[in-house]
């Protein structure tokens, strides 16, 4: 299970040692963004790995993960790194013992502005905390660089959606309207989901027999 953060870290540690620099939790909104951070890290990276390397990165070398350069987007971010937690379960960089390793190639996948940020805060000789953890890299990254409210954004988003036909169709439609309402502080009901699909087809494509034949029930 991911770690879940409350509260400043307590004890003999100092406050610049708390979770990713930036002191505890600042409100219920960077709450669920860290944790969804967590959670990805875990489920990906948390354990020891169990086998070796597949055996054909003996013979192909596996391509780099695409770099993050600091754009504020919390989408964009969560892809970046899903793809580098990938890379790194598919090389078997999981648990605690590569955990070094993890940060070092995470900076590699850094251009731009989080390039600079990650060098200054993380790796100059000049940095005030001198150790980090991956995990406190990559929400020290979140909370620096991602500002707009991906709740907001997300229901914006939902709202705009429309269909077309050159972009998959109904399903391509649907599943942006899943992935959407993940984000959302409060998900649309199922009754909510239809409508929305209902209303947003061409009105000789809603019928709920081409829907339910396409991906959902009405």
């Amino acid at each position: 299970m991911a770690p879940t953060i409350t509260a400043p870290i307590s004890g003999s540690r100092e406050p610049r040692e708390d979770l990713a620099y930036v002191g505890p939790i600042a409100n219920v909104r960077d709450g669920i963004g860290v944790q969804r951070l967590l959670t990805m890290i875990d489920e990906q990276v948390g354990s020891d790995p169990t086998d070796d390397p597949p055996a054909y990165l003996k013979l192909a070398k596996l391509p780099a993960p695409p770099q993050y350069k600091g754009k504020d987007d919390a989408d964009k971010f969560e892809v970046w790194l899903q793809s580098l937690l990938e890379y790194f379960s598919t090389l078997r960089l999981t648990g605690k013992g590569f955990d070094k390793d993890r940060l070092r190639l995470a900076g590699n996948s850094l251009g731009g502005d989080a390039a600079t940020w990650f060098y200054n805060t993380v790796k100059s000789p000049t940095r005030e905390k001198t150790h980090w953890t991956f995990e406190e890299a990559i929400v020290g990254l979140y909370r620096r660089f991602i500002h707009r409210d991906m709740h907001l954004v997300a229901e914006q988003q939902f709202a705009a959606l429309k269909y077309d036909s050159t972009k998959g169709g109904v399903a391509a439609l649907y599943e942006q309207m899943r992935f959407h309402t993940d984000k959302m502080w409060e998900k649309p009901t199922d009754f909510q989901m239809r409508k929305k699909l209902l209303e947003t087809l061409p009105i000789n494509s809603s019928k709920p027999h081409y829907i339910q034949g396409a991906i959902c029930p009405v």
